[in-house]
């Protein structure tokens, strides 16, 4: 935690309270699942964007194939889930795959720590 955010945190009292911590990840897809996102229970925020020229498919499971699971478009085109909205499915692992050629997806999650 900053020096910032636990002189805020003190100063309210709740320095005792989980702090989210962001973190960022690229991924290279291709014909062959991906894992790029492990299961976290204290996940409460994903964000998968695929920024490469190619559609990409998700699943839960590393059997996703081409033209299965949840779609993402090409052209930075994001999935946001928040385990408000979303329950369990911000929690859970996800596999991206690409049958077009390699594409680039970048994840972005929040998480208590």
């Amino acid at each position: 935690m900053s020096v910032y955010l636990e002189r805020w945190a003190r100063g309210t009292g709740l320095q005792d309270w989980p702090v989210p911590d962001v973190r960022i990840a690229q991924f290279a897809t291709g014909s062959a699942p991906t894992r790029i996102a492990e299961a976290n229970p204290r996940r409460i925020a994903l964000v998968i964007s695929n920024n490469g020229s190619t559609d990409i498919y998700l699943g839960f499971a590393p059997d996703v194939a081409d033209g299965t699971g949840v779609l993402l478009p090409a052209g930075n085109n994001p999935l946001m889930l928040s385990g408000e909205h979303d329950a369990a499915m911000s929690m859970r692992q996800w596999y991206a795959v690409s049958g077009g050629g390699t594409s680039s997806v970048v994840v972005i999650e929040t998480v208590l720590i």
